[in-house]
């Protein structure tokens, strides 16, 4: 069996990747959104640096990579007075806090989170970046789909 018309498959999976991508640069914008609306902004600490190894399998070759990923420790004073202190869930593979550090931050209360604007920022240009691939997915899927209704007829 034999495809006459392989456009009929490539539109509709380039809408289905564009959908895709759309959905996840709308799920990251949305998380950037709660923490503008939830947060409070603040002046953390940095007070420690937590460090880890992540080891991977080399792709070429025998062997495995190993790198150290690094997560900051901020400490605050919440608008009770009160310490709070959080290990960030967030790990890069380059040292972008030093101890005794003070960063601009905002505060979530209601989860007791803590994220440097700085994170917050790249967070926004991921899911930009996603939503207009999407976009451009869906033009060329569009344009697949008429080229291939065209062929039909």
């Amino acid at each position: 069996m034999t495809l006459r018309n392989p456009l009929l498959i490539a539109g509709p999976l380039f809408l289905i990747v564009s959908f895709a991508l759309m959905g996840v640069g709308y799920v990251l914008f949305g998380k950037n959104n709660s923490w503008e609306k939830q947060g409070v902004e603040v002046i953390a600490l940095v007070t420690k640096v937590d460090t880890r190894l992540q080891s991977k399998k080399k792709k070429n070759g025998p062997g495995r990579l190993t790198k150290t990923l690094y997560s900051p420790v901020y400490r605050i004073q919440d608008q009770d007075g009160n310490v709070v202190e959080y290990a960030s869930d967030v790990w890069s593979s380059e040292t972008n806090f030093s101890v005794g550090q003070q960063v601009d931050a905002l505060y979530n209360p209601n989860s007791g989170k803590i994220i440097a604007k700085s994170s917050q920022g790249t967070n926004s240009l991921i899911s930009y970046a996603l939503m207009a691939a999407g976009a451009l997915f869906f033009v060329i899927s569009l344009l697949i789909i008429r080229a291939s209704l065209r062929r039909r007829s």
